[in-house]
């Protein structure tokens, strides 16, 4: 884990409208290495990891590009902060959105911003760790067995 973001870099944040629950995560370390995915062995070389970005890099998914304008759920993900990095293209995001604030989003890559396409991780980043903590760093979703709390 690195330093905490230094007080200008979570006012600089703030101003963005990063939600506050993501600006306490970065409190604790600018940037930081969570776990693998399910698909890699822990003891082996990874290709994929879950890392958070440093705070001055987390955007929301609409700002990143991921989504298109006529997707049915484009409004929501202005506020959808895209901050652990799967590596593989993929992202799990905190929705700022009044309806649903709070919980983890699955963003896959090639199914944004389309209805019953985005599974709910957890519902707050306290969850979501508590999660990986108890499966030593390995992620749960995606796998076949992975039920999620709901949809987007």
């Amino acid at each position: 884990m690195s330093l905490p973001a230094s007080e200008t870099e979570l006012i600089k944040a703030y101003k963005r409208g990063v939600p506050k629950e993501l600006l306490e995560l970065y409190k604790l370390g600018n940037g930081m290495f969570i776990g693998y995915d399910s698909y890699s062995d822990a003891s082996e070389s990874h290709n994929f990891r879950l890392e958070i970005p440093e705070l001055s890099k987390i955007q929301t998914v609409q700002s990143y590009g991921f989504v298109c304008e006529d997707a049915p759920l484009y409004n929501l993900t202005e506020k959808w902060w895209q901050f652990v990095d799967n590596g593989n293209g993929n992202w799990l995001a905190f929705d700022g959105n009044q309806e649903g604030y709070g919980r983890i989003l699955d963003i896959f890559h090639e199914e944004v911003g389309y209805e019953e396409c985005h599974g709910i991780i957890a519902e707050s980043i306290t969850e979501l760790l508590d999660q990986l903590v108890q499966r030593d760093g390995t992620d749960w979703f995606g796998n076949e067995e992975w039920q999620p709390l709901g949809y987007v």
